[in-house]
This record gives structure tokens, C-alpha cells and sequence, in this order.
């Protein structure tokens, strides 16, 4: 979205920190990820990511990790923050003070945290499973600063992690292999299919107000279209092989989900509709009606490129 959103456009501040809250967010994710490889785990457990656990209509949370063993349930909420965090569940708010003075407050994470707890046991009473729930709120930045540390739920930066969870209690075993590989099926078969919101409908932004054409994927400058088929940076002096393939899934994702030879010579500024049909060959995209009525659609789980 950044690159096709002039930098003066009132939005571009907004955008861009929220780009970089999801960057620091997968980024915290990516280092708990590295640090449970250091755990030696039951036999038979189960290591679960980004899941969303569907209680009925009106109530579904979506955990970042959620670790099955034969003795409990591990729940971790992952936050990658950077400076100081203040915490104040009477008033239900998360401080978070950078390193340049600047306050950010947020809904209370250890709420959060105690929802999905509360969520991820009446999903297992439903089930009929009894097995207790250990929620850990990670520091995935070890520079954190935590003055104060919460009373009513364990916080541990990345490192911590391994010797805590080692440190656990020994409880005799609720589930066996089978049973745990049973649930984890049950969890991933079940998740909610989140509709895909084209980013200039989630934000209200304009198409005319998003750069055309073949952007540089290095300097996001417009890239002429040289003899054949080779799209080439001026300023950068070279040629990129995925930048068109960018351009295309630029529409998909800001756009809307489904793109004509018109809209697709609009948005590249392409001259002729035998130019966009041919780069509609190039890609592996789903086909529906003939010309000039026909219908191209991507479908996200498979590369563009064939």
C-alpha cells in the first residue's frame, strides 16, 4: 500500500506505523519461534500457530501460540515492543512509552491474554477434554522495559522461556499422543476462513488515489516497459523479473479480488489489450467467461508466477 500511496497523502503516517507494528509483531513471533526450538517438548506435543478458536458466533479469539503437551495447554501472547510498558488493568490499558518520549495506549494485553485463556478452556470443556491452561504473556524484545511486572499473570521475556516452561509444576498426564494430534486436527479443520478485505476498502482509499503503473520494487519508481517483455528501473539502471508480477498482485491485495483486461491496463498503463492478455498468460491465475467479459481471480495460497 506504502508504495503506491503518494508520501503527502493524509493516510500515509497511519499506514505506515501500522505496517510497522505487524513487521515488530511477526518479527517478536519469528524469535519465540527460535527460542521453543530449544525446548524439549513430550513426546507426541503439538506446536501451533496463529490459530483462531471458534467458540460460537458471537465469540472467537485468534492465539499466536498455542502449545498441546500430555500435561497442560501452554498459551503464549507474543508482544515485540520496544521502550517501557506500563500496566493498569483497573483502568483496562497497556502504556507503552518509546524511547523518544512518545505515548501509545492500548486495550490491556493481560485482558487479552485472560479472554483467550477463557476461551481456549470452554473450547476444551466442550470437547469434554480436562486439561489446565498455562498463559505466558512473552517479551519477544529483551530490551523491554517492565517496571512494574503484572500480579495475576506470568510475564517472561524470550529467554526466559525455555527454564520456565521446564520449571513447571509436574502434573500427571491428562492426553496421550493420539489424543493431543486429535485435538491439534480439530483446532486447524475448524478455523474461521477470515474474508479478505482489499486494503483501499479497509482504509478508504481511492483507486485514483494509488500510483499506476510497474513500480521498482527498490526505489517504487514507475518502470517503462522496454521492447518485449523486460520492465526496467531508469533510476536504478536494471531490470526486475518480479516487479510486474508485483504490479498484478498489488490489485488483488488493495484492490478487489477479481481484475479485467480494462482494469489491468488502467492500472499498468498498459496501450493495448493484446499487451495485458499477454501478461494474463504469463501468470497462474484463475479464468471465468469468455472475452471481453472474462474474469481473472488469484488464488492467494499459490505463487503468481508459473
Amino acid at each position: 500500500m506504502l508504495a503506491r500511496l503518494p508520501d503527502n497523502h493524509q493516510q500515509y503516517k497511519t499506514i505506515s506505523n501500522k505496517l510497522y507494528q505487524t513487521k515488530s509483531g511477526y518479527s517478536g513471533e519469528l524469535k519465540v519461534d527460535r527460542i521453543l526450538n530449544e525446548i524439549d517438548f513430550p513426546k507426541g506435543s503439538a506446536i501451533m500457530k496463529n490459530i483462531t478458536v471458534d467458540i460460537n458466533p458471537n465469540f472467537r479469539v485468534q492465539l499466536d501460540t498455542l502449545i498441546l503437551t500430555p500435561k497442560r495447554a501452554i498459551l503464549l501472547e507474543i508482544k515485540n515492543y520496544a521502550g517501557t510498558v506500563l500496566f493498569d488493568e483497573a483502568s483496562g490499558k497497556t502504556t507503552k512509552i518509546s524511547g523518544d518520549g512518545a505515548i501509545e495506549k492500548f486495550d490491556c494485553i493481560i485482558h487479552q491474554l485472560d479472554r483467550a485463556t477463557y476461551a481456549v478452556e470452554k473450547w476444551l470443556n466442550q470437547k469434554q477434554i480436562d486439561l489446565p491452561v498455562e498463559p505466558i504473556l512473552v517479551m519477544a524484545n529483551q530490551r523491554t522495559e517492565i517496571p512494574k511486572m503484572p500480579v495475576s499473570t506470568p510475564l517472561k521475556f524470550a529467554k526466559q522461556l525455555p527454564r520456565y516452561i521446564r520449571g513447571l509444576p509436574d502434573i500427571p498426564d491428562e492426553l496421550t499422543p493420539r489424543q493431543i494430534a486429535t485435538i491439534a486436527n480439530q483446532l486447524y479443520t475448524n478455523q474461521v476462513k477470515w474474508k479478505r478485505i482489499p486494503a483501499s476498502e479497509k482504509h478508504n482509499i481511492s483507486l485514483f488515489e494509488l500510483k499506476k503503473g510497474v513500480l521498482c520494487p527498490d526505489c517504487n519508481t514507475i518502470m517503462p516497459r522496454t521492447q518485449g517483455r523486460t520492465w526496467i528501473c531508469n533510476p536504478c539502471g536494471k531490470p526486475n523479473k518480479g516487479a510486474l508480477e508485483q504490479a498484478v498482485a498489488d490489485w488483488y491485495l488493495l484492490i478487489s479480488p477479481t481484475l479485467t483486461n480494462k482494469q489491468l491496463r488502467q492500472f499498468l498503463k498498459l496501450n493495448s489489450k493484446s499487451a495485458a492478455s499477454i501478461i494474463f498468460r504469463q501468470l497462474r491465475l484463475n479464468r471465468k467467461g469468455t472475452p471481453p467479459r472474462t474474469i481473472y481471480t488469484w488464488d492467494y495460497k499459490f505463487p503468481m508466477h508459473k
